[in-house]
């Protein structure tokens, strides 16, 4: 790419005509911190910011003169989590986001199970609010009232945001 603005202007217009006349509609460019000298630029041409990370900002433009169908940046994450617990009752939770390194990690150690009531006992579980309802949960499911998902507002520990569990919800 270009570092100097003008030449990176007469590149970008002639690419814009080119993908114009190709009938492409949406264009991103990511922009390297490095080359934020350019930013002006590609915005003159009617680049927008998309979003920013921090070695690049990303700029998007919609070509044709019709609705603009660029996807939004994402504003949300998705978390899966695991309660593993064997016929004995004892527990080993993990996270399944993690790598599965940590995954087989957990799988040498699973001669170092704790009871359920231990792990249910400790005091970093009976203060989190989310641990306490996956505590609910699992025994629910062991003594069989376990019927489904319910939608429960919640704030963790992990971040003051406000998030959402489903889990079971007994009457």
């Amino acid at each position: 790419m270009a570092s100097d603005p003008t030449v990176f202007t007469s590149l970008l217009r002639a690419s814009l005509l080119h993908w114009k006349q190709q009938g492409k509609k949406g264009v991103w460019i990511k922009m390297p911190i490095e080359l934020v000298n350019l930013v002006e630029s590609a915005v003159k041409e009617g680049f927008y910011y998309h979003h920013a990370e921090a070695k690049y900002l990303m700029l998007v433009h919609w070509i044709p003169e019709t609705a603009n169908t660029l996807p939004a940046n994402a504003s949300h994450q998705v978390g899966i989590g695991a309660f593993v617990m064997n016929k004995k009752r004892e527990p080993l939770s993990f996270d399944i986001q993690k790598q599965e390194s940590e995954i087989e990690a957990a799988e040498l150690i699973r001669n170092e199970w704790m009871s359920f009531d231990d792990y249910a006992a400790q005091p970093f579980v009976q203060t989190n609010e989310l641990l306490k309802y996956l505590i609910d949960i699992c025994s629910a499911k062991e003594s069989g009232e376990y019927t489904g998902f319910t939608h429960v507002p919640t704030v963790t520990s992990f971040s003051n945001n406000k998030s959402n569990l489903y889990l079971n919800m007994r009457a």
